[in-house]
């Protein structure tokens, strides 16, 4: 029997980042935009791209697609554009065909309650939407199948605080050692901000009266810099002044990454634009995130993680006094360590292991 792989995908609202362990068992990323429409693209040698059907629609899941669908919604952890979305990640990752123990993620407000509780029918919703239950995805013009054989679902922001205190090989960290009190968690998303206050000391506990999840998030940032685009192109004669007008959809994504992008047959430098943008959104997300905590002196460790780590780095960096700036992949790699942890069985606490049932406590 085949080996079942372990995998994680952190399924964001901006974009979808996946943490599984190689057949060598190191950890390995890889991240693809959340875009998905009903364009039908193929190949100059007629051959379908990036297809698939699922409940009797067919989806393309490419940044080129014209007219993306719209999955800022409470129901998208659950829906079927997710489980596509999910599908193309892992075959983007080449991980189609094997057995699969999947790994998806909530944000933390919808894994729990304000007082603290599980929302178990979020995670039972969640769970089903990939282990069969609610319908599989075909992929179209390919043999390719999935096959899952387990899915898990974890809290956001909490398994960014499980990469960091757990190393790629299970062990506790430094940082894990010798942290103790008051731990702030900043987790900045596509489509939400989550803040968690977590207390450590012989366990790990919430303080859900300092954590909470915010509607502000990196989409908000590219929704704000694509209006803004538009109107400088309008303003320079290149694209109609018109409520219809459109920009090809991958631009404004080479703007956020790099300030600059070609259109109209030249390169448009678009730095200051982007920055004016970010700094407003930044300033909202900071001013919420500060207002959640309360006096920032309080914590022994400030962690950053998420889109918005990168993205908001210059505004997060100086509004906070020597944070812990995880990456955008934190989280599915932090999910697919604990995963691993408990998988193996690891209950031995000697040596800086850390157990499944220290992680669970959370």
């Amino acid at each position: 029997m085949a080996e079942v792989t372990l995998v994680v995908d952190d399924n964001g609202y901006a974009d979808h980042k996946l943490a599984w362990l190689d057949a060598e068992g190191k950890i390995q990323t890889l991240k693809i935009p959340t875009i998905i429409g009903t364009d039908r693209l193929s190949s100059n040698s007629g051959e379908t791209v990036d297809r698939y059907r699922a409940d009797g629609v067919d989806y393309t899941c490419k940044p080129s697609v014209r007219s993306p669908i719209n999955l800022r919604n409470a129901n998208y952890p659950a829906s079927v554009e997710n489980r596509v979305l999910v599908t193309h990640a892992l075959r983007k990752a080449k991980l189609l065909n094997k057995p699969l123990h999947l790994g998806v993620t909530l944000s933390f407000r919808d894994y729990f309650s304000e007082q603290g509780s599980q929302i178990t029918e979020n995670k039972q919703a969640t769970i089903a939407n990939f282990n069969g239950s609610k319908g599989t995805v075909e992929v179209i013009g390919s043999e390719d199948k999935l096959n899952i054989t387990q899915v898990d679902c974890y809290s956001e922001a909490l398994s960014a605080f499980f990469d960091f205190v757990l190393d790629d090989q299970g062990e506790f960290t430094d940082a894990a050692k010798y942290t103790k009190g008051d731990v702030a968690i900043i987790d900045i998303g596509g489509s939400t901000t989550d803040v968690v206050n977590l207390i450590v000391d012989d366990s790990i506990t919430i303080n859900n009266s300092y954590s909470g999840t915010d509607k502000v998030g990196v989409l908000d940032l590219k929704f704000a810099l694509e209006k803004a685009i538009k109107q400088e192109l309008i303003d320079l004669g290149l694209i109609e002044n018109s409520h219809d007008a459109e920009i090809p959809p991958n631009l404004v994504s080479e703007v956020l990454e790099t300030g600059s992008t070609f259109f109209a047959g030249e390169m448009r430098n678009f730095e200051v634009l982007r920055d004016d943008v970010a700094s407003s959104v930044a300033t909202k997300i900071i001013n919420n995130v500060k207002s959640r905590l309360g006096s920032i002196g309080i914590y022994r460790a400030i962690i950053i993680t998420g889109g918005g780590s990168v993205v908001f780095h210059h505004w997060l960096t100086k509004a906070f006094p020597n944070p812990v700036m995880l990456d955008e992949f934190s989280n599915a790699r932090g999910a697919l360590k604990f995963m691993r942890n408990v998988a193996a069985g690891r209950v031995k606490s000697k040596g800086g292991k850390a157990t499944p049932k220290q992680l669970e406590d959370v």
